[in-house]
Order: C-alpha cells, then structure tokens, then sequence
C-alpha cells in the first residue's frame, strides 16, 4: 500500500484504488484512509459498480 502512495503522488493520479483479497487489517485501513487510497475487498469490488 505504501507503494501505491508513492505512485499516486508520482503520477498525480485523480483516484488511488487498492483491492485485496483477503481484506485489510485495521492498521492498513487505517493508513489507506489517512492516505486518501480506497481499500476494497476483493468480493465487493467483483460485486459492485465502484469501479
């Protein structure tokens, strides 16, 4: 996840997504939301339209 705060400043990207399969752990929740970086389970990511 910190790889992906570095390529999103990097590349000023408009959205930072990271999707997981086995889910976050609250302090990575908790580093992904004080980041700015959406954290999605893999099962509701495959099941919805956020894309």
């Amino acid at each position: 996840m910190r790889n992906l705060v570095g390529a999103d400043q990097h590349f000023k990207a408009d959205i930072a997504r990271f999707v997981s399969a086995p889910g976050f752990s609250r302090p990575a929740e908790a580093f992904a939301h004080g980041s700015g970086i959406i954290a999605i389970h893999r099962d509701r990511f495959a099941n919805s339209s956020i894309i």
